[in-house]
């Protein structure tokens, strides 16, 4: 799945915008509205981030990968 987040932090050396996902900056809902509505209205674009985020996880080392032990990428 695409991701969507904040441009704070370390999360950009995570995540590349438009490649792997989308960041906005921090507290602003406006463009958290306007990122989930391109990735609603954009089926190619959550298919190719999706994508490169899931090689880009798979190349990780496995200590900065999430356990997804739930199915909703919730770690317990």
């Amino acid at each position: 799945n695409p991701v969507v987040a904040s441009s704070s932090s370390g999360i950009p050396e995570a995540i590349d915008h438009e490649r792997e996902g989308l960041l906005i900056p921090a507290g602003d809902v406006d463009a958290l509205a306007d990122a989930l509505s391109r990735l609603m209205a954009d089926e190619a674009l959550r298919n190719r981030l999706g994508e490169a985020a899931r090689e880009r996880v798979a190349g990780a080392p496995p200590r900065l990968r999430v356990e997804d032990t739930d199915g909703h990428g919730c770690r317990h």
